[in-house]
Order: structure tokens, then C-alpha cells, then sequence
């Protein structure tokens, strides 16, 4: 029979084909590198521009004469904004604004100008601590309060964790300190008297330190500059 003359060609030609397919494997196919997000900036990165600027300050305030005045606080508090009514905008150089949030940046430029002057006295507009870049504990243990004969603390709803340190920190350095509660223009006077109480009690500042401002109607800034 014809088919069973076939089987041995058969046989024979799948075994050249197998032993083809021995010889020469198919390559897998390559893997496509696939690209991973962004990388950003080590955190690490950030502290240790944050640190040469501290350090940087606090040179800087041992070669300035006149009075320093510190302005740290919560970001968005206020404190650019308060600096540049305060001197009726000519402080040199002006502080940046911005809305809602923090323009002030230590941690990113190592030149970046760190003092502001009017006049006789140097101002010094911190970044708002407690934030990724600007951490409290690298304030807590670098910034120079004990140069400043005034320290401004700016809040701008509740006294945070943060602020409690600061001051505490602040005040074991024998600092005079003001704390400034901003957007203050809605509040009564009873609550006024009720948060003004609440402020002293918790910060250990007299209740005479504790003022309240509103930069849109300029409420409070005669009592600040005194």
C-alpha cells in the first residue's frame, strides 16, 4: 500500500525538521525597557541646601549691626505679606507673595537672600516651617533666634504642635515674642478675648504679646511696629 511506503519518508523528514529546530532556537523576543516615573530630588537633597542657608544666617547676622527681627510662623500665615505693609513696601529686598501658600524657599538656591532692611532694623522672612522642605527640627536646631532681639510668630487659625516647639524654643532663648493671629478681621471682640486667652495660656506668652491683624484693612500694624 502507498501510504504505508510513505511512513518511513515521513518519519525520516519530521526527524530533519526536529533536529533543525534543536540546531537553531527561536530568540526570545526582547523585553521592552519600560520607563519608570519621574525621579524626584532626594528629600536629603533639599535639607542640606536648607542647612548651608541656616548656617549662612546665622554669619550673616553676627556681621549686621541694628536690630533683627525674626518672622517665622505656619506657611500662608502671612508673615511676606505683613512685611512689606509694615514698611509701607520698602523693605530691601521685597519680600516675595504669594496666595494662599509659602513663595519663601531655603532649601532649593544656596545663594538666596536671606535678610531684608529697613532702615536700622533687619528682618529676616523665614519659610513656613513644618512643611517637607522646611522641617521644624531643622529650625529647632539650627535656626539663630538667640540673635534676634524680637521673634514674630505668625498663625493663621489653630496654635499647631509646631508653633508650641518654636516657642518654646524661642522663649529658652530669653526672646521678646509676638504672636500674630492673621485674618483676624471676622473675629468679635468677645473672641477676640476668648483666643487671646487660649494663645497665653498655651504659649507661655503674655497676653499683651498676642495681636491680632488683618492686611486687608491694615488692622493691627500700628501696634506691631511699636
Amino acid at each position: 500500500m502507498w501510504w504505508l511506503l510513505a511512513l518511513p519518508v515521513a518519519g525520516a523528514i519530521a526527524a530533519a525538521v526536529g533536529a533543525l529546530t534543536a540546531e537553531s532556537p527561536v530568540s526570545p523576543e526582547p523585553k521592552t525597557k519600560r520607563s519608570g516615573p519621574t525621579s524626584h530630588p532626594q528629600s536629603g537633597h533639599f535639607e542640606r541646601i536648607l542647612t548651608a542657608n541656616l548656617n549662612r544666617l546665622r554669619k550673616e547676622l553676627c556681621s549686621s549691626p541694628g536690630r533683627k527681627v525674626a518672622l517665622l510662623g505656619q506657611p500662608g500665615a502671612g508673615k511676606s505679606t505683613t512685611l512689606d505693609a509694615l514698611t509701607e513696601e520698602r523693605v530691601q529686598p521685597r519680600p516675595r507673595i504669594g496666595i494662599g501658600t509659602d513663595m519663601t524657599d531655603w532649601s532649593r538656591n544656596p545663594d538666596v537672600p536671606l535678610c531684608s532692611f529697613f532702615e536700622d532694623i533687619l528682618f529676616v522672612d523665614a519659610p513656613g516651617h513644618g512643611t517637607q522642605r522646611h522641617s521644624t527640627e531643622v529650625y529647632l536646631r539650627l535656626f539663630p533666634l538667640e540673635q534676634f532681639e524680637h521673634v514674630l510668630l505668625f498663625i493663621q487659625g489653630k496654635l499647631l504642635e509646631s508653633d508650641e516647639r518654636l516657642l518654646r524654643y524661642a522663649r529658652s532663648r530669653g526672646r521678646r515674642i509676638t504672636i500674630v493671629r492673621t485674618h483676624a478681621g471676622g473675629l468679635t471682640d468677645a473672641e477676640r478675648e476668648l483666643l487671646r486667652a487660649d494663645l497665653s495660656r498655651r504659649s507661655g506668652v503674655p497676653a499683651e504679646g498676642v495681636l491680632f491683624l488683618d492686611n486687608r484693612t491694615r488692622e493691627g500694624l500700628n501696634a506691631l511696629r511699636r
